[in-house]
């Protein structure tokens, strides 16, 4: 089993850090957009947690090089939300779990940049964990963000996408209902983004 966490050495590319900053970015588009869709709300001590499940049409191993492991390449063909990105903390190009990536914007967008941290990876079971910690797309309500995302392949060849996610909040600050719903669609932008571009482009992530 592949399975790497904040203990594990440095093994791998810089594009294993890559895709969840466009996530993020898409969750704040809208005044801190909190949900995309989520099912099963769960408030614990300054927390907000949501499920998402989306099937998608492209296989789960394709989807996961897309968001995850060779992001870098698909990501900004595939979306213009992102202008650049930077390896803070990592060795070299040999970054993974525990690496610091920086993810600039475009300018005349509504937010700056956004810092991340990738926690764990399970590259057998496609499954990848990460944690928004830093930037103006948090707003005043947000202390960091956790997610854990797993893609699972279905019988028809398609996948099926899940996320997990953890809104911490500073304080005894709450969030609406109104804010999460604002932004509930916007993480599917980027799904959708990736697998139409897959979908026009079968040599990708193969």
């Amino acid at each position: 089993m592949a399975f790497y966490s904040l203990k594990t050495a440095y093994k791998y590319p810089l594009h294993l850090c890559v895709f969840s900053t466009s996530i993020s970015y898409l969750i704040f588009s809208k005044l801190n957009s909190l949900s995309p869709c989520f099912s099963n709300k769960k408030e614990i001590m300054g927390v907000k947690s949501f499920f998402q499940e989306l099937k998608l049409k492209v296989s789960g191993s394709r989807l996961f090089k897309a968001l995850v492991t060779e992001s870098h390449e698909v990501l900004p063909k595939a979306t213009s939300s992102i202008h650049s990105i930077e390896i803070i903390e990592g060795q070299g190009h040999a970054v993974g779990p525990g690496c610091v990536y920086k993810t600039n914007f475009p300018e005349g967008g509504k937010f700056k940049y956004v810092k991340n941290r990738i926690d764990e990876v399970d590259l057998e079971n496609c499954v990848c964990k990460f944690t928004t910690f830093e930037g103006d797309a948090l707003g005043e309500k947000l202390e960091k963000i956790c997610y854990e995302m797993k893609i699972e392949k279905t019988e028809d060849g398609g996948c099926v996408l899940k996320v997990k996610t953890d809104y911490h909040t500073k304080g005894d600050i709450e969030l609406n209902d109104e804010e999460i719903k604002v932004g509930k669609e916007q993480p599917e932008v980027l799904y959708k983004d990736c697998e139409k571009y897959l979908l026009a482009n079968p040599h990708v992530c193969t």
